[in-house]
């Protein structure tokens, strides 16, 4: 049993990884090891805050998390970890915008801590800066 519960805790991980994945803007002024860096740190906080849950909360969260891998079978014939990237980001536009709200209200933790702890990244607010005053300094 032990090794069946690292396997899911292994899938849910990954899970949260590419779902922050997706609300991660692309950094094409970043270099690779500095994109690795940032989204390893924002998928450690995603992840923190999920575990920060209350247990009554936690559990219904990691199981619908389950089952947003699978419901993307009918339409992609694949779960969600197995979309590439602009698949990735057109299924989860599907849940955002969906007309039920408890679905949409899925996808919101996860986008609200992906993208907070992307723009407070120190790296990023680092470059941020820099482009501002550069911005600043062309005026």
């Amino acid at each position: 049993m032990p090794g069946n519960q690292k396997l899911k805790e292994d899938l849910i991980n990954e899970l949260i990884k590419q779902l922050s994945r997706v609300f991660i803007p692309d950094n094409t002024f970043l270099d690779i090891e500095y994109t690795k860096t940032i989204e390893n740190d924002v998928t450690e906080f995603v992840n923190s805050q999920i575990a920060a849950m209350p247990f009554f909360l936690q559990l219904p969260y990691k199981i619908t998390l389950f089952i947003f891998n699978l419901l993307s079978i009918p339409s992609y014939k694949k779960p969600f970890l197995m979309l590439d990237s602009k698949q990735k980001r057109e299924y989860v536009s599907s849940w955002e915008n969906n007309k039920i709200s408890k679905i949409r209200d899925f996808i919101k933790p996860i986008r609200s801590c992906a993208l907070l702890r992307y723009f407070d990244h120190p790296i990023v607010l680092r470059i941020l800066e820099s482009n501002v005053e550069a911005l600043a300094h062309d005026l």
